[in-house]
C-alpha cells in the first residue's frame, strides 16, 4: 500500500522537487538502466529509501548504483522504516543517515536545511528530529530523539499522494506511472500505534505503547477526497494496528461514514 512514502511525496512537494518510485523488492536489468538514468539526468540530492528487513539486499544494490554515479558529498541517501528501528547503526555502512523514528519532520527539517545554501557541508544536522548519522567516525545522535515527534501534527498531514506525474511503480515487466490510482480498493490509517505488547510484534523491541487518532472528520476528508480521485472505488481496507480502539470515536466515525460515504 506504500502510504508513508506517498505522504512524504505529499508533504515534500511543497518544498523540493520529489519523485517517488516503488521497485516491488525487484531488481533487474530494466531497474537498473532505470535508476541509472535517473540518478544521470536528475542528479538528486538526497535519496530517502523506506525499508524492510528482507529488502536489505535491495537496498543495497540501489546504494551501489547511486554511489557509482553520485558521492555521498553529492547525494545524501537517508534510511527510515521498521528494519531502521531494530538495526540503526549497523545501516549507517550504508546509508549517510538513519531516521530513528516517525520520519516526516525528519525529510521535512533536512530539506529546508539544504535549501538554505544547496551544499551538503553547510548543513546543521543536530537540532534535526530523529537523526542518527556519523560525524568524525562517531555515531552521533541529532539533539531531539522522540519516535513519536510527528503524533501532535498528526491531522495536520496532507494526504498520501496518488496519481501524480512523479510516482512511478515497477511491476516486474516496464516501469510506469502510479497504476495504482486505477485500483478498486484503497488502504487507509485511521491512527497510529498500538496500546499492546505483543511478543511477536516490532512494538514490544522498542516498548512502544502510544496509541493516537486521526480525529474522524480528518479521516473521511481523507476518503472522500481518494473517492474524487477514484469514483470506482469499491472497497477501503482500514490497515491499522488496531482499529476502533476508542468507542466515542467508533461512533462519531461510523455515523459521518454512513453519512458521507457508504
Amino acid at each position: 500500500n506504500h502510504y508513508a512514502c506517498r505522504l512524504f511525496y505529499s508533504i515534500l512537494s511543497n518544498i523540493a522537487d520529489v519523485k517517488l518510485f516503488f521497485f516491488n523488492s525487484i531488481w533487474d536489468k530494466n531497474t537498473e538502466d532505470f535508476i541509472n538514468e535517473y540518478i544521470q539526468d536528475e542528479a538528486p540530492d538526497l535519496i530517502a529509501i523506506s525499508l524492510l528487513t528482507f529488502e536489505l539486499g535491495l537496498c543495497n544494490k540501489l546504494v551501489k548504483a547511486v554511489r557509482r554515479l553520485r558521492t555521498s558529498g553529492e547525494t545524501k541517501i537517508i534510511f527510515g522504516g521498521p528494519y531502521t528501528f531494530l538495526a540503526a547503526e549497523s545501516c549507517l555502512s550504508i546509508a549517510d543517515f538513519v531516521c530513528t523514528g516517525e520520519g516526516e519532520y525528519t525529510l521535512v527539517e533536512i530539506c529546508n536545511e539544504f535549501n538554505k545554501s544547496k551544499k551538503w557541508e553547510n548543513v546543521s544536522l543536530d537540532h534535526i528530529p530523529n537523526l542518527l548519522y556519523l560525524q568524525n567516525n562517531y555515531v552521533h545522535k541529532s539533539d531531539i530523539q522522540d519516535f513519536y515527534y510527528s503524533r501532535p501534527y498528526i491531522d495536520t498531514l496532507p494526504f498520501p499522494a496518488y496519481g501524480e506525474e512523479g510516482i512511478c511503480i515497477y511491476d516486474g515487466i516496464k516501469w510506469q506511472g502510479d497504476i495504482s490510482i486505477k485500483n478498486d480498493f484503497y488502504y487507509a490509517f485511521a491512527s497510529r500505534g498500538c496500546p499492546y505488547m505483543c511478543s511477536y510484534c516490532i512494538n514490544a523491541v522498542h516498548k512502544m505503547r502510544k496509541i493516537t487518532l486521526r480525529s474522524p472528520n480528518k479521516v473521511i476528508e481523507e476518503l472522500r477526497a481518494i473517492l474524487t480521485k477514484n469514483p470506482n472505488l469499491k472497497t477501503i481496507n482500514f490497515i491499522d494496528e488496531i482499529f476502533c480502539w476508542d468507542g466515542k470515536w467508533a461512533k462519531e466515525f461510523g455515523r459521518l461514514y454512513k453519512e458521507q460515504i457508504a
